[in-house]
């Protein structure tokens, strides 16, 4: 079964108690888990832009503890796909913002980014990545 990652499939929550961001998932078999990124690098391979991440898992779910999903190579994957799909969101948001700032409100943005949908596969082993558990 595939799942696209689309902005309904995590939703950015912050508790008073640590003033951080964390993501709560709300569909799939993670849903309800909340977890947090922590320092996020990239470097080039063989011509290849490549990106490692920690991340600390808040909160398992019903499914899952947080002990079990740190060694879950399905959720990381999953978790760098979202981190992927929150990138290019971000970066699309800022170049449109540029554009309307340059050439005013009423314009269209004329330029359509990369746009490979991004879906989490049931059976999704092949997603490489290099992640940190812990912050």
């Amino acid at each position: 079964m595939r799942r696209k990652i689309t902005e309904k499939t995590v939703e950015y929550i912050e508790r008073p108690s640590d003033n951080l961001i964390h993501l709560k998932i709300k569909e799939g078999r993670y849903k309800g888990v909340i977890y947090t990124y922590g320092k996020v690098t990239f470097n080039e391979e063989d011509g290849l832009l490549k990106f490692n991440f920690n991340f600390v898992v808040n909160e398992g779910n019903s499914r899952y503890n947080a002990i079990q999903l740190k060694e879950d190579k399905r959720f990381k994957n999953f978790i760098a796909k979202v981190l992927i799909f929150v990138f290019e969101s971000e970066m699309r948001e800022g170049l449109e913002q540029q554009y309307k700032d340059k050439h005013g409100e009423d314009k269209s943005y004329p330029i359509t980014p990369y746009d490979e949908e991004l879906y989490l596969e049931e059976d999704d082993e092949h997603t490489e990545t290099n992640t940190k558990e812990n912050m």
